[in-house]
């Protein structure tokens, strides 16, 4: 067992008691440091009323102290021994004093547990009937909240039912797409409120058709859009109605890309379905410049390049639009504009191979030789 302080102070008063001269020097120096301390004075050097005074100081001191340090548990017999005690009454001492002061620490320490037990049972007990209370207001206001909720249910079932229109109904409608409704997702439980059977669907304004029937002949009949044939029997009827026919300028899928920009609403098919009857597509047959041999061809390898994956535009237009400012423009078209003239062709070079071989049609013109009243003459 390792030794407590007060141990290892008394065996070095003992070893200082071994050496006489030593332990005399000690002693001297103690007592001229408590005197340098206090001022202090023997009691034969006083007067009669300081030797009273201070006779009481004592007195006093020495209830004080007998008030304050308990009697130990067990009365021990400590015989007075006025020069020498035997290590056996010392260490019964230290002992006894050891034990004193841990039982009036371990008091305390249980004194102080139990004042904190108290103040948390009285805590407790205050949050209980808080929490009590808390619960009657929550009732009686659900009971409230509930009360009132049946009240306007009933209310709105019957007006619902008296609406006399669908108009009117669709008021008591528009309840159920509000925005707070549908972030509480509360659609089903407010239709129920109101009596409504089934699921409530939300209903589109939807434009009609033949609103939108003379605007999209307004746009065939524009000369940049279709332009006139000049033959007088390039003529097309219909239901009596004779008509000059028109030649589109570009595919349906491209003139409906520039309807769309423009702020057309109709829909593809609606814009197909209200092409006038006298409007077609250029073909061999009554085309005479679209499809001339140099266009053809040029027509022929954009397609096989677009079937390769080089090119993701619809058409040749597309293309050309990508890399000039303005077809309709002379400047754009002959290189001689400075925002375009330096422009190149943009194609997909991720899908694009060198090595691999792209195959296309193309027109050419071939001499032969022809027969015609036992004459011979090359031709083309």
């Amino acid at each position: 067992m390792p030794l407590t302080p007060a141990e290892k102070m008394q065996r070095y008063r003992e070893r200082l008691k071994e050496n006489p001269e030593k332990y005399e020097e000690q002693r001297k120096k103690n007592l001229r440091r408590l005197k340098s301390k206090y001022k202090y004075k023997k009691i034969t050097e006083l007067t009669d009323n300081e030797k009273e005074i201070q006779r009481k100081k004592w007195r006093e001191q020495k209830k004080k102290t007998s008030k304050d340090t308990p009697a130990p548990a067990v009365d021990v017999i400590i015989p007075i021994i006025n020069e020498q005690r035997s290590d056996e009454i010392k260490q019964m001492r230290t002992t006894i004093k050891r034990i004193t002061r841990g039982r009036d620490r371990y008091r305390n320490n249980l004194n102080y547990a139990n004042s904190r037990i108290a103040y948390y049972k009285r805590l407790t007990e205050n949050l209980r009937k808080k929490i009590q209370r808390m619960k009657s207001e929550h009732t009686k206001m659900e009971e409230h909240l509930k009360a009132r909720n049946e009240v306007l249910e009933v209310s709105l079932k019957n007006a619902y039912k008296q609406c006399a229109s669908y108009k009117e109904k669709d008021v008591f409608k528009t309840i159920t797409n509000d925005e707070a409704v549908k972030e509480n997702r509360a659609k089903s439980a407010v239709g129920q409120a109101l009596g409504l059977k089934g699921r409530i669907r939300k209903t589109q304004k939807t434009i009609k058709v033949p609103k939108l029937q003379p605007s999209i002949v307004k746009f065939f009949l524009r000369d940049d859009i279709t332009r006139a044939t000049a033959g007088k029997r390039e003529c097309r009827t219909k239901n009596k109605k004779k008509r000059q026919i028109r030649l589109l300028n570009n595919t349906l899928q491209g003139l409906y890309t520039k309807y769309k920009k423009e702020g057309g609403l109709a829909s593809f098919t609606t814009f197909c379905k209200y092409k006038p009857f006298y409007i077609l597509g250029p073909t061999l047959k009554n085309c005479n410049t679209c499809l001339c041999v140099k266009h053809s061809n040029i027509n022929f390898k954009f397609n096989a390049l677009k079937r390769a994956g080089v090119f993701n535009h619809k058409d040749m237009t597309a293309l050309l639009e990508s890399v000039v400012c303005d077809i309709n423009k002379y400047e754009c078209m002959y290189e001689k504009c400075k925002n375009c003239k330096s422009k190149s062709l943009p194609y997909n070079s991720e899908q694009y191979v060198p090595s691999e071989e792209i195959s296309w049609l193309m027109w050419e013109l071939v001499d032969h030789k022809y027969n015609k009243k036992s004459a011979e003459g090359p031709t083309r």
